[in-house]
Formats: C-alpha cells, structure tokens, sequence
C-alpha cells in the first residue's frame, strides 16, 4: 500500500512538487509564545496568493496546520 501523501497524489491526480516555495514576508508582528508573518507567494497560475506563516517560540519539532480557504 502507498505512503498516505503519494495514496492521495494518485487519488487527485496531482504532481506534487518537493521545491522549497519561494514566498516574500509582506510584515511581521510578533505575539505572545509565536511570530505571525504576512507572506505572499506565486501561484502556479501566476497569480499573487497572501497567506499567514505562524512561528512559534522555541526550539523543537512543532505540529503544523494548514487552513485553505476559497479554494477550487
């Protein structure tokens, strides 16, 4: 059986690209135990996507979300 990411690869028929996405940090502010960066990053129709990167404090591994929104 495949890994579960290349299972739903195959499911959605997507190409899933390993590069490092280059994206440009609009401003930062920083809170109490994270830093929040406004970001933007080129999409793959050319198009500007804004997002927010969320840093916690300290050291370590540290779970990860991603929320998408108005999506296709």
């Amino acid at each position: 059986m495949p890994h579960p990411r290349e299972h739903i690869q195959q499911f959605l028929k997507l190409e899933i690209n390993d590069e490092p996405i280059a994206y440009r940090i609009q401003d930062s502010e920083t809170f109490e135990g994270y830093t929040r960066h406004r970001i933007s990053y080129t999409g793959l129709e050319g198009d500007d996507i804004p997002a927010y990167l969320l840093i916690p404090d300290g050291e370590g591994r540290f779970p990860a979300v991603l929320a998408l929104h108005q999506h296709a």
